[in-house]
């Protein structure tokens, strides 16, 4: 549970497609999340985009930006690891079905602590099989210390905010076959 603020929310569901996602909110710990995309066919293959960016001014405003991503606490940088990487500047994109029928390519760009920082993760496999598909993952910081120690959270953390991303559009799939009914009642 957290305060938010500045809160704005759009969800467009046909079918079992997303034709518009757009969220944007800020929270009382000091974090700011935007999001919007598309996504057609989320029974799979899915394609489609989500893109964004966040901004966490500190290591309590990324535990708290963690928490409500739904990254699992084993997955979750430590206080340490927060420190590092505070403040936390992202922008990226999760592509969905662009390089073949069933990739998930997630890019990010930005800054952890103050040191630009790249990843580029690509998964092959889809929703339902991205773990056992091919998979790769290239992570760049400039700078030492605790830019490095950044990039080794955040590489660590891509895959996670990958599948908690597809676990999101699964969400957002079984949401919209509960409502495809009572919609079609009206």
């Amino acid at each position: 549970a957290g305060n938010y603020r500045d809160f704005t929310a759009t969800v467009v569901t046909k079918g079992n497609s997303l034709k518009q996602l757009n969220l944007r909110l800020a929270g009382d710990d000091g974090y700011s999340l935007d999001l919007e995309g598309r996504v057609d066919n989320l029974a799979g293959p899915a394609k489609g985009s989500v893109r964004g960016h966040l901004v966490a001014q500190t290591s309590d405003s990324i535990a708290a930006l963690a928490a409500l991503l739904g990254i699992p606490p084993a997955f979750r940088p430590g206080d340490s690891r927060r420190q590092a990487i505070a403040p936390l500047r992202l922008a990226g994109a999760l592509s969905l079905g662009s390089r073949t029928q069933t990739s998930a390519d997630l890019v990010l760009d930005g800054e952890a602590n103050g040191a630009p920082v790249k990843v580029n993760a690509r998964f092959d496999g889809g929703a339902g099989g991205w773990r056992s598909g091919r998979a790769d993952v290239t992570a760049s910081v400039e700078g030492g210390g605790a830019g490095r120690r950044a990039v080794e959270g955040l590489t660590a953390a891509g895959e996670q905010l990958l599948a908690q991303a597809l676990r999101v559009l699964e969400a957002i799939d079984a949401s919209a076959q509960a409502v495809a009914p009572v919609a079609g009642e009206r």
